[in-house]
């Protein structure tokens, strides 16, 4: 018998009408232990909780089904950022590279 089910036979605490109730502590140390993994159906990578995968998979999205689109162009993006970056190419160059120095203000 494995060791894992060998402790959670021997940890058995209440039976109330043929109901068996398991340590809690046992079962939650039980549960980490195991390994959960979600497969991404496109590119098949493997990530660790379903919060992930939903990040993710966002990315394989068509284009055309991207939340942020840009109004001088016809691309679409996953991310709010990533579309405030893009904006920055249709600015005149000037507009583009003029960073001021923190210290003195000097474009």
């Amino acid at each position: 018998m494995p060791e894992n089910t060998k402790a959670m036979n021997d940890n058995f605490r209440h039976h109330t009408n043929l109901t068996v109730r398991l340590c809690t502590v046992l079962i939650i140390s039980f549960l980490s232990n195991i390994i959960w993994t979600f497969r991404c159906h496109e590119c098949g990578k493997e990530l660790a909780s379903e919060l992930t995968y939903e990040k993710h998979i966002i990315h394989h999205l068509p284009e055309d089904k991207r939340p942020f689109k840009c109004e001088h162009c016809l691309r679409r993006f996953v991310y709010k950022e990533s579309l405030k970056a893009h904006l920055r190419s249709h600015l005149p160059d000037i507009e583009k590279y003029a960073f001021a120095c923190n210290a003195c203000g000097k474009k």
